[in-house]
């Protein structure tokens, strides 16, 4: 495009500058692992029949909701699912998350299957950040009749640079159940680490007799809350860098920027498609105006 042309639009845009207020937010989201893991092994008096690691998990870079199912198949057979994610401003809540394993055979059999249902995310929150947690879910203890392993553990944290803000763990010495509500606290500027797990393992050895076990994960809706207040830095999405056009390639906001997106714009590519609402990139499928007031209103917000 002529630099005639980028000056007509930068000009169209910054007319419409003070239309949208800039938008803020508690949390930013770096990394996570959201992810449900587990395998099987049966034995039959004919042989032995394995099942190796199965994974199902949420996708590279999609810090938003994500559904997922896991089946594990075998004489120890279960399901793993969670629901959840984070909301684009001050909360990560996790809907439901749940896990079972159970089953038995005959003499002369035996089996072992294992589970893993894991729920983390890595952020940014500013300085003096107000957070609230709740958390409300619980396990099957150990027991069970002879030959036979009913093994399941949950493990909630909030971790930063300076150690654990807070952890709770399911064990003999705590009981089976984690059940948390409005626990609050302060956080400084910095990097932070909220995660839950569970993990399941059951497992049968049938002697003489048929045997088997079972056990699991579960709990009320939601699940766990994560809200953050105060804090607040906006979001750097103005920041298309100095090559390829993503966000944050370079962490500086300056004239580069507008050229980059100008580019896009008149390509029709998706990175300059703004939205509506939010300035989400690819919210609403068209290029208009309103694209120019969300950039320069991300712009000017700064990172």
């Amino acid at each position: 495009m002529s630099t005639f042309g980028r000056s007509i639009a930068l000009t169209i845009a910054a007319a419409a500058v003070s239309a949208l207020p800039v938008m803020a937010q508690s949390i930013v989201p770096t990394g996570q692992a959201r992810f449900i893991s587990g395998s099987s092994s049966s034995t039959t008096p004919d042989g032995t029949t394995n099942t190796g690691l199965l994974r199902e998990e949420a996708p590279e870079g999609d810090f938003f909701g994500w559904t997922g199912m896991l089946a594990v198949p075998g004489f120890i057979a279960g399901t793993g699912t969670q629901d959840g994610g984070f909301n684009g401003t001050d909360t990560i809540v996790l809907n439901s998350f749940a896990m079972n394993l159970g089953g038995g055979n005959a003499p002369g059999t035996s089996a072992e299957s294992q589970m893993r249902n894991e729920f983390t995310y890595t952020f940014n929150v500013g300085n003096g950040a107000q957070y609230t947690f709740d958390l409300n879910i619980g396990c099957a203890g150990p027991g069970g009749p002879p030959n036979t392993t009913n093994d399941w553990s949950l493990t909630a944290f909030l971790s930063g640079s300076g150690g654990d803000e807070f952890r709770f763990e399911t064990g003999p010495q705590t009981g089976y159940t984690l059940a948390v509500q409005g626990l609050t606290g302060t956080l400084s500027a910095g990097s932070y680490t909220l995660s839950l797990v569970g993990l399941g393992s059951v497992s049968f050895i049938a002697i003489d007799s048929g045997n088997g076990q079972g056990g699991g994960v579960g709990g009320n809706t939601p699940v766990m809350t994560f809200h953050v207040e105060g804090g607040e830095f906006p979001s750097c999405l103005a920041d298309l860098g100095q090559v390829g056009g993503v966000p944050g390639t370079d962490g500086v906001l300056d004239n580069n920027d507008f050229v980059v997106f100008i580019d896009y714009f008149f390509a029709q590519d998706a990175r300059a498609d703004r939205g509506s609402t939010g300035g989400v990139p690819g919210a609403d499928g068209a290029w208009d105006n309103n694209d120019f007031v969300v950039f320069i209103d991300q712009f000017f917000a700064g990172c």
